[in-house]
Parts: structure tokens; C-alpha cells; sequence
């Protein structure tokens, strides 16, 4: 799950105070809510926890699971709607077994989430569909919504036909081009470089990937417009040859699938989301919030990706042992 999933927290920092200030003011409970549908997924995880405030190291208090985790009173679930009929209610499930990196300043070792195991688009996505996310405490009587609409799949142009790629003479630079959807706002590519590569002393075998970032562009079109993200081709083997180590031991091969592209789309409330939080105000100045969540704060919208696999043309895999960037590489 590549999802962009965030924890909004609360913390005051005062000095020179008089020790009768009263700095914590009364709790009131914050749901965080962060969940990004995606009709390209079979599971759609939906992020929810709550903002703390106490006396204290905030950093140590994050470390505790209740500081910044409901636990099982929340009932939450997503509606599909229709030109404001409803058409189906799917109950989330809470989860609390996946694995979460153990560094970092939040409680660990698992996260929190809940899923969504039904498919978001049984007949096809529909444009003026309407997903309405609710999340209600049984405890507290909170009830917190969300709604989006789903970015529809886009029509992807390859650079070249039947899904080959040649890197090697002609023009410099290849090109993507998209239809982009009636919904997206931000649309992004990257590609994926896969390769074999095996020690001949001990014959153990690792498949690797390179990431290659074409560029992130933004649409004020539709789907009858055409989106272009060109690339340089000589940065297949420049890509190579700066994150593979020479090794006279290593034999390396092109995967099955030695190229893979994700082209993926966002809505513009993820790309305002982006632009908010990522705005540098200054050491004094505090960080601007966006929220599109009713009754808490997160973000609940779309994005969809796309996959294609390329396969790589004989005269492009030959240059690996000619190209100054790889040869020296054991291709």
C-alpha cells in the first residue's frame, strides 16, 4: 500500500511563563481520519486515530498505542451513492496486525487500520458516484464523514508499439502520453528498472529494481486532452551504472518484466493537500492544515494507478555491454 498516510498531533512549546499558567487546555477528542480510494486496489485502508494532548514529553507519548489509537469502539463504513440514492454500505473491518517500521516517533510495532475488502466499482466506475466515508465512536457519540469521487482509469499511449522499448539510436528521448481523466488533477510517473543479479560464489540469486521518476504534471483538461512525459533514454544505462557496484563476482540479468511503468492519477484535493503541506512557513509560524473531513481533520479522496509491463528490444539489452555506464556491469 503505497498510500500517503499522515498523524496529525498537538504539542505546546511556551517558555518564561508563570508556573499558574494553565497550558493544556480541556481535552476535546480529534479524529484523524486519512484515506485514499483506489479502484485499482482489492483492499482500500482507511487510516483513523486522534489527536493527543497531555503534560509531558509529547514525543514519549507518542510511543503509547492510546495515546494516538482508538480501540475497537469505532463503527466505520462507506457508502456508494448515485445521484443521491444509495446503492450499497460496505462495514469496515479493523485491523491491527501489519507490521509497521519500527523507527520512527509513533508506536509501533503494528498499525491500525481499517478495510475495506469489497470492490469500490462492481459495474465500473462511474463518475457522479459519491463514497461517503462515517466514522462514529460508540463511546463518545463523535460521528465523523468524509466524501469523494472516484477518478476514473485513463488511456495510456506507449512509447512504443506492443509494449517494447529501444532504448538505443534514433531520437534522444521517448514519450508517455495519457488521456487524462474527467476527475484527475495530478498525474505522475515512474518507472521501475528490474534486473537479476547472482553471486557465482555462493549462486544466490536477488531480484532488484531501480526506480526511475519520469515527472509529476498537473491538467486542467479532460479526458479529450493529451498529456506528454518525456524521458531521456540514455538514463536506462545512466540509471544503472550509478546504483549497481562494479563486482567481477556478479552476474546480472534483465528481469521478465525488466521495465515496469506506474502512471498514477490524483484528485484535486490531494494535489491542495500536497501543495498545503508541503509549504514551508518558517520556524515560527505554524503549518497550514487542509482538511476535507467533517467533524475531524485528514483527508478522504481518490487516486487511481496504472501498471504496464515493457519488455525491452534485443538491440537495447545487447548496448549493456557496450553503453560506458554498464559495461563493466556483467550484463
Amino acid at each position: 500500500m503505497k498510500n500517503y498516510i499522515l498523524i496529525f498531533f498537538l504539542a505546546l512549546i511556551l517558555g518564561g511563563c508563570s508556573t499558574d499558567f494553565e497550558t493544556n487546555a480541556p481535552w476535546k477528542e480529534t479524529m484523524v481520519v486519512y484515506g485514499l480510494l483506489n479502484p485499482n486496489d482489492a483492499v482500500q485502508y482507511i487510516r483513523i486515530s486522534k489527536a493527543y494532548l497531555g503534560e509531558g514529553n509529547a514525543l514519549m507519548m507518542a510511543q503509547e498505542p492510546d495515546s494516538i489509537y482508538y480501540s475497537d469502539i469505532l463503527d466505520v463504513k462507506i457508502e456508494r451513492f448515485l445521484n443521491g440514492n444509495l446503492l450499497e454500505t460496505h462495514q469496515l473491518i479493523r485491523i491491527d496486525t501489519i507490521p509497521k517500521d519500527l523507527y520512527g516517533t509513533f508506536s509501533s510495532p503494528y498499525l491500525v487500520l481499517y478495510a475495506d475488502t469489497h470492490s469500490l466499482h462492481p459495474s465500473g466506475v462511474v463518475s457522479d458516484e459519491i463514497y461517503k466515508l462515517t466514522v462514529t465512536n460508540r463511546n463518545s457519540g463523535l460521528v465523523v464523514t468524509g466524501s469523494t469521487n472516484i477518478i476514473e482509469n485513463f488511456h495510456i499511449g506507449l512509447p512504443t508499439l506492443n509494449y517494447t522499448a529501444n532504448f538505443v539510436g534514433g531520437v534522444p528521448s521517448l514519450s508517455w502520453k495519457l488521456n487524462p481523466s474527467d476527475r484527475g488533477k495530478i498525474f505522475g510517473i515512474t518507472q521501475y528498472i528490474n534486473y537479476i543479479e547472482t553471486d557465482t560464489t555462493t549462486q544466490i540469486t536477488t531480484a532488484k529494481s531501480i526506480e526511475w521518476y519520469v515527472g509529476d504534471k498537473l491538467t486542467t483538461g479532460n479526458s479529450n486532452s493529451v498529456m506528454t512525459f518525456p524521458f531521456v533514454k540514455d538514463d536506462f544505462y545512466r540509471l544503472l551504472g550509478d546504483n549497481i557496484e562494479v563486482d567481477p563476482k556478479m552476474k546480472r540479468t534483465m528481469a521478465g518484466n525488466p521495465l515496469d511503468v506506474f502512471i498514477s492519477a490524483g484528485t484535486e484535493e490531494l494535489y491542495t493537500y500536497m501543495q498545503v503541506t508541503d509549504q514551508n512557513t518558517g520556524i515560527v509560524q505554524d503549518k497550514p492544515l487542509y482538511s476535507n473531513i467533517e467533524g475531524g481533520v485528514g483527508l478522504f479522496t481518490s487516486r487511481t494507478t496504472q501498471v504496464r509491463h515493457v519488455q525491452l528490444h534485443p538491440e537495447t539489452i545487447a548496448y549493456l555491454d557496450s553503453s560506458d555506464y554498464t559495461k563493466d556491469l556483467n550484463f
